[in-house]
């Protein structure tokens, strides 16, 4: 593939490109090989609307500019994000089922532990054995307009007692966890790693310098940018355009730590380190860590590649649902599945009752809190075969049944829970189930909104 993709890049000739012909004595060695690597993708249109050449210049090499960043920031560059895109698009204007072919059923790869009991305890002293080599990991790309917050939400007060904000209550962890470390002979410090955004990146950081990290180290604190990808205007997947200089973007998603995290080398760097785990949680829910010595004792007794940490869900309830999903090719996993996709696949697989509580009030589908517990060494293997790239989707908003024409620009989407969709069904994939009180409590609505919808 990757001569072919050579081959056709040489192959193609800019002077056939109007808007671009009359402009490419302006275009360095490098904005040259970019508009070959557009027209290659399929986005010759984006040059239609250039002015000749002594017009707007400085914003044709802004253009450029912006064009790099979108090759450097998606594991194959813009070619292939136009391959993807344009693949998920025809399948959605045919009105294919993304699970097509998968039957849901309810896994067994889990373990139910009640915090206090026996068993909770032995895991967690378990857990306290590997605490030194793990790492934690929290995308954090999101703003608090929901909440009627301006501000990053790590800023939030976790509580009102002490008034302490969300990210240093994870840092106290942290460093919690660090002395238990040191006090089993394993002095060292705990990696942490924040995937911010265009919207949070200088919020993050602000926070982080006014509270001097939070008693960490700032060696180990690494803010992460995420970059946004290209909006889609039509089934082809056409970059939608801003202005005839500026390509609009939209966010691809918190999978995209994944992506960040191999091409920044960190988790390779970690694994040369001696470190053994990665915890991947979300910016807004302090219980995370209350139980995360147990989890981490659960995948270090059972082997597990990736350990998804759930809680109780009601039937239909509009959380993700952990789902053993059967493949008629043979192909198994254990994995998220969308609540808005679990009732349809469980009608059109022979479930006509659908998502239902069981005996116990509660659905046999586990409830997805956004809470991983990784193996480093398969994740960075992983890591290496795909470039961090996770399975994407894409949801346009079409302007009729002709499924032709989009209310709006639309783009590929990817989801960290996602990533084990990626991985060979001889992985060790598993789940830790903690009570309702334990559970998936993030920041996400304002009051009058959270009430209504309660």
């Amino acid at each position: 593939p990757l001569l072919m993709a050579t081959a056709s890049l040489e192959a193609c000739n800019l002077e056939d490109i109007a808007g671009l012909r009359e402009n490419l004595g302006l275009l360095s060695k490098e904005e040259y090989d970019l508009a070959r690597k557009l027209v290659l993708a399929g986005q010759s249109a984006l040059f239609a609307g250039w002015a000749r050449p002594g017009e707007s210049d400085a914003e044709k090499h802004e253009f450029f500019q912006q064009v790099r960043a979108l090759e450097d920031n998606y594991p194959g560059g813009i070619c292939q994000y136009a391959s993807n895109a344009r693949a998920l698009l025809q399948s959605a204007a045919r009105g294919e089922n993304p699970l097509e072919g998968w039957t849901p059923a309810v896994p067994l790869a889990g373990f139910n532990l009640d915090v206090g009991s026996a068993e909770f305890f032995e895991f967690e002293s378990l857990g306290l054995q590997h605490v030194a080599d793990c790492c934690f990991v929290i995308p954090a790309g999101g703003l608090g307009e929901r909440l009627g917050y301006n501000g990053v939400k790590f800023a939030l007060p976790a509580d009102l007692t002490s008034e302490c904000c969300v990210l240093g209550v994870y840092a106290a962890y942290l460093r919690a966890f660090e002395g238990l470390a040191a006090a089993q002979g394993k002095p060292r410090p705990l990696p942490l790693v924040i995937m911010a955004s265009t919207d949070t990146f200088a919020g993050i950081n602000g926070l982080l310098a006014k509270h001097s990290c939070f008693g960490l180290k700032s060696e180990q604190v690494h803010v992460l940018m995420q970059e946004k990808v290209a909006a889609l205007s039509d089934s082809d997947a056409s970059f939608a355009m801003e202005t005839p200089y500026k390509i609009c973007t939209k966010p691809h998603g918190h999978g995209d730590v994944h992506y960040l995290l191999h091409s920044h080398g960190l988790a390779e760097r970690w694994l040369a380190e001696g470190r053994r785990w990665v915890l991947f949680f979300q910016d807004t829910n302090t219980l995370y860590l209350m139980t995360f010595l147990a989890s981490l004792g659960v995948s270090a007794k059972h082997s597990l590649h990736v350990n998804s940490v759930t809680m109780p869900r009601r039937g239909r309830e509009a959380v993700g649902a952990i789902a053993q999903l059967r493949h008629h090719d043979g192909r198994s996993i254990v994995v998220n599945v969308e609540y808005n996709q679990l009732e349809p696949l469980l009608h059109a697989t022979g479930h006509p009752e659908g998502d239902v509580d069981g005996p116990d009030g509660y659905s046999p589908f586990p409830g997805n809190m956004n809470e991983l517990v990784f193996s480093l060494p398969e994740y960075v293997a992983q890591l290496a075969a795909t470039g961090g790239h996770v399975p994407e989707f894409i949801n346009p908003k079409y302007v009729d049944t002709s499924r032709t024409a989009f209310k709006s620009p639309t783009r590929l989407e990817c989801m960290m829970q996602d990533y084990p969709k990626g991985l060979p069904s001889s992985a060790q994939v598993g789940f830790t189930r903690y009570p309702p009180e334990f559970g998936y409590f993030p920041c996400k609505n304002d009051i009058l909104t959270a009430a209504r919808l309660s």
